[in-house]
């Protein structure tokens, strides 16, 4: 089985990921969404949380979410969807999305 992710390694791309334009889209197709952050680079200054970050947060916090460790939101998935096994060009497609973002931003997060 798979699932999409984003980028979210540092603060800046974290914060685009989280956008109340996604996170409203998000919500009104009822989709899901699973981030995996470290809060590392860029994400501290003078002992301060970024504050892109905090807000997103906050407003998270305020919605009428479903927050769950990832495992069980993956189970809920198959349990209703099955598994979606990815056929060659969806791979292929994929992992070239992938190269090409990480040229783009030559490496960076």
């Amino acid at each position: 089985a798979w699932f999409a992710s984003a980028e979210g390694a540092s603060a800046e791309p974290l914060v685009r990921t989280l956008s109340r334009a996604n996170v409203e889209r998000l919500a009104e197709e009822g989709g899901a969404c699973i981030i995996y952050t470290h809060l590392g680079e860029d994400c501290w200054s003078e002992s301060k949380l970024h504050a892109g970050f905090v807000e997103a947060m906050t407003r998270l916090s305020k919605m009428n979410g479903w927050f769950v460790p990832v495992y069980q939101l993956l189970d809920y998935v198959v349990e209703k969807k099955g598994i979606h096994t990815l056929t060659p060009s969806q791979r292929r497609s994929l992992e070239r999305a992938w190269l090409w973002d990480k040229v783009r931003r030559r490496g960076r997060p």
